[in-house]
C-alpha cells in the first residue's frame, strides 16, 4: 500500500473525529464536564466590574479569578468522574451549578441596590438574616428593575446553556491539543501575575471556594460562646459597687433614625409619648449621637461590652460584658429579644444571652427551628409583655434587675413591624418631602414603625415609674432613606453615609429616681442640652456611670454624662464621621 493510499484511508477517520468531538478518554471527559462551569465562571467574574463601570484593570482582575475558577472546575470535574451512581452525579452537578448562580445574582443585586459587592461580610449578614427579613427585603425592593438585576445575574448561566454544545466541543478540542492550554497558563503566569499586589490588592477566589471557606468559619463559630466562657478572660474586676437602682433597662432598637422622629424635629409627630415624658422632665434627649457601625452584627456587641475603636486591645474574649458585671454586682440579668439567634450574625449576643443572662428568651425563634418560621415577624409587643411580666415577678421578690430588650424595631420591611392600628401615616403625608415618589410609602411605613416603638416605650415607662428606675433607648444603627437622595438603608461596607449612623439616644428617669438621685438626674439633663458628639461604643461606660459601678476597664472620660467626659474623634473605617457623605 502506498503512502498516498494510507493518507486517503486516514482522512475519513480524522474528519469523523474532528466532526464529533465527543469525549473518549478520561481527560477529555474531565474537560468536557468542566467546560460549562469554566465558561459561566468567566462571564460571572466580569459582571461586577462592568456593572460598576470599573474598567481599569477589569480584564486582568476578571481573568485572574477566572483562572482560579478554571482550576476549581477541573478538580470538581475530576471528582465527578469518580462517582459511580448517576443520581449522585446529578446531585453533584446541581450543587456545583447552584452555588455560583446564587453568588452571581446576589452580586448584581447588591451592586445595584447597595453599591457593594458580594463578600465575606455580606455572607455573614445573610447568615444572620431570618425568613421575616427576607420577606421584608422582597417587599421593599421587588419591582421591574429588581427582576432585571436577577436576569443580569443569571446571564452567564443562560449563555452557558444556550451555547453548551459548542463550549463542550471546544473543551474536547483543547484536551486533544494541550499545547494551547500550556500557552494560556504561561501567558497568565508571565503577564497577568505581574505586579499582582498592585493590580488586585487582595486575593480573589472562585465562588465555590468562598462558600466552603465560609462554611468552615461558620462551623467553628458554633463553638464560639463556650470557648469564651471557658477562657473567662472577659470577667470584670469590680473596683467599685455602689449600685442601688432596682430597675435598669437597656432597650436596643433596630434601624431607627433620629432624622425621622418627631422628638428630634421631624414634622410628623410620631413620638408623642416620649415628647410628653420630655415635657414632664423625665426624659433626656441626646442629639449628635452615632453608632460605631451601621450593622447589628458589629454595633450591638460594642454597646454591651467594652470593645471599642479606641480600645483595640480589648476583644470579644477579653472585653468586660455589662451583663456579667451586673451579675457580679447583685443584679438578676435578663435578655429578651425579638431578633434571631444561632447565626453568625448573632454570635456575641447569643453568648451574652446564653451564658451571662439569668433569663433569656427569643421571641423570633431560632432560624434552625422549622416551626419558628411562623413567628419570625412577631411584633415587639411580645418583648414588652415579657419584660413587664418579669418586672412584676422581680418587684415581688424585691430584687434588682438589669434588662436588655432587643427589638425588631424599624427593620425592613417596615410595614411588618407594627400592628394595623399603628398605620397612621401614608405617602400622602410626605407630599412636600424631597423623596422619590416610589419610596414615600416606604418612608411612611418607617415612620409608623417608630410610632409603634414610641407606644411600647411609653407602656414600659408607665410601669417602671412606680419604682426607682432608669431606661435607656438607643438604636443599633440608622437608616439611609432619602436624606441624601439615596436609599441604601444601611451597609457594613465603605459605601456609607452619615444618615446610616445617626441614631436616637434617650435616657428616661422615673419620678423616684429623680427624687432619690437629684445630682445624677441633673447630670443627665445637663449633658443632654450640651449636644456633645458621642458614639455608642462608649455606652457601657455610661451605663456603669449611671449605676455607680466601676471596673478596671471603665473610663469616666468616655461617659457622656460624667463631668470628666472628654471629646474624641468619631472615626468610621478610619474616616472622621463629619467627613463622610451626608
Amino acid at each position: 500500500m502506498t503512502r498516498q493510499d494510507n493518507e486517503q484511508n486516514e482522512e475519513p477517520k480524522n474528519a469523523h473525529q474532528a466532526e464529533s468531538l465527543e469525549p473518549t478518554t478520561f481527560v477529555e471527559h474531565v474537560f468536557y464536564d468542566s467546560a460549562l462551569m469554566i465558561f459561566f465562571s468567566t462571564i460571572y467574574n466580569f459582571l461586577p466590574y462592568l456593572q460598576a463601570g470599573e474598567f481599569k484593570n477589569t480584564f486582568a482582575k476578571a481573568l485572574n479569578v477566572s483562572f482560579s475558577a478554571f482550576m476549581t472546575a477541573l478538580v470538581l470535574a475530576f471528582i465527578y468522574q469518580l462517582f459511580y451512581f448517576k443520581p449522585v452525579k446529578k446531585l453533584f452537578i446541581v450543587i456545583t451549578a447552584l452555588i455560583p448562580m446564587i453568588f452571581s445574582v446576589a452580586n448584581v443585586v447588591l451592586k445595584a441596590i447597595f453599591g457593594m459587592g458580594f463578600g465575606f461580610v455580606v455572607m455573614d449578614i445573610i447568615a444572620g438574616t431570618n425568613l421575616g427579613e427576607v420577606e421584608g427585603f422582597i417587599q421593599l425592593y421587588l419591582d421591574e428593575k429588581f427582576i432585571g438585576y436577577i436576569l443580569l445575574g443569571l446571564s452567564p448561566f443562560i449563555l452557558a446553556f444556550c451555547f453548551r454544545k459548542h463550549i463542550r466541543k471546544f473543551a474536547v478540542y483543547l484536551a486533544r491539543n494541550p499545547r494551547y492550554i500550556i500557552v494560556f497558563v504561561v501567558l497568565w503566569a508571565l503577564i497577568i501575575q505581574i505586579n499582582l499586589g498592585k493590580v488586585f490588592g487582595n486575593s480573589y477566589e472562585s465562588p465555590i471556594i468562598s462558600m466552603f471557606r465560609y462554611a468552615k468559619t461558620y462551623i467553628k463559630g458554633k463553638f464560639y460562646g463556650g470557648s469564651i466562657y471557658e477562657e473567662g478572660a472577659f470577667r470584670a474586676e469590680i473596683t467599685r459597687n455602689d449600685s442601688s437602682i432596682p430597675n435598669i433597662v437597656l432597650v436596643i432598637g433596630e434601624s431607627a433614625s433620629s432624622d425621622y422622629m418627631g422628638i428630634y424635629g421631624h414634622k410628623i409627630p410620631n413620638t408623642p409619648a416620649c415628647e410628653t415624658w420630655e415635657n414632664k422632665g423625665n426624659l433626656a434627649v441626646f442629639h449628635n449621637v452615632i453608632t460605631p457601625r451601621p450593622s447589628t452584627y458589629y454595633a450591638v456587641p460594642m454597646m454591651i461590652s467594652f470593645m471599642a475603636y479606641d480600645a483595640p486591645e480589648l476583644t470579644d474574649h477579653t472585653a468586660n460584658n455589662i451583663s456579667e458585671i451586673f451579675q457580679q454586682c447583685g443584679y438578676k440579668t435578663f435578655w429578651i429579644s425579638n431578633q434571631e439567634r444561632d447565626t453568625n450574625g448573632s454570635l456575641y449576643t447569643t453568648f451574652t444571652s446564653d451564658y451571662l443572662s439569668d433569663y433569656s428568651h427569643y421571641h423570633s425563634g431560632s432560624r434552625f427551628n422549622i416551626e419558628s418560621s411562623k413567628t419570625l415577624s412577631n411584633f415587639d409587643g411580645l418583648v414588652a409583655a415579657d419584660f413587664l411580666n418579669n418586672l412584676k415577678k422581680e418587684r415581688k421578690a424585691e430584687a434588682k434587675g438589669f434588662y436588655v430588650l432587643h427589638l425588631q424595631g424599624s427593620h425592613y420591611a417596615y410595614n411588618l413591624r407594627y400592628p394595623p392600628q399603628f398605620q397612621r401615616w401614608n405617602s400622602i403625608d410626605l407630599l412636600d418631602e424631597p423623596l422619590q415618589e416610589d419610596k414615600k410609602q416606604n418612608v411612611a411605613d418607617f415612620i409608623n414603625s417608630m410610632y409603634y416603638t414610641d407606644h411600647l416605650l411609653d407602656v414600659m415607662m408607665q410601669k417602671l415609674n412606680d419604682d426607682e428606675s432608669i431606661l435607656i433607648y438607643v438604636s443599633d444603627h440608622g437608616e439611609e432613606l432619602g436624606q441624601n437622595g439615596k436609599y441604601r438603608t444601611h451597609s457594613n461596607t465603605e459605601a456609607v453615609s452619615q444618615s446610616m449612623f445617626r441614631i436616637p439616644f434617650l435616657i428616661w428617669m422615673s419620678d423616684k429616681f429623680i427624687a432619690n438621685k437629684p445630682e445624677k438626674a441633673a447630670q443627665i439633663k445637663e449633658a443632654a442640652v450640651k449636644h456633645n458628639p458621642w458614639m455608642t461604643d462608649s455606652l457601657p461606660h455610661l451605663i456603669l456611670d449611671l449605676a455607680d459601678i466601676e471596673t478596671t476597664q471603665y473610663k469616666p472620660e468616655n461617659s457622656l454624662i460624667n463631668p470628666a467626659f472628654q471629646l474624641k474623634d468619631r472615626k468610621i473605617f478610619g474616616i472622621k464621621f463629619e467627613d463622610l457623605e451626608p
